[in-house]
């Protein structure tokens, strides 16, 4: 009979260490989320920024030049965005 009672008493602080242990690695995760989530909308805020502006521009211009200077400057701006991913991805496979 004390037999099973030790074991009764061993799952239960077993299982109680296992509840804490997985109740800290999902807080931990979930700050981990919120501040990836708020990263990601700042990223999505800047887009849509740099959208606004490119709209603008186009809709301002008077020639073909113009028009031009818009989709170039547009273009140089996702060339230098796709770089600097490139970069974190680099940064993050090698961590």
């Amino acid at each position: 009979m004390k037999s099973t009672k030790f074991y009764q008493l061993d799952s239960g602080m077993i299982f109680a260490a296992g509840l804490c242990f997985f109740a800290s690695s999902s807080f931990a995760q979930g700050t981990d989320f919120e501040k990836r989530k708020a990263e990601r909308l700042a990223e999505i805020d800047q887009r849509i920024q740099k959208l606004q502006e490119h709209r603008a521009c186009v809709s301002g211009a008077s020639s073909h030049d113009a028009l031009r200077k818009c989709g170039d400057e547009m273009r140089e701006w996702r060339r230098d965005e796709r770089n600097e991913h490139r970069e974190e991805r680099k940064k993050n496979k090698n961590n």
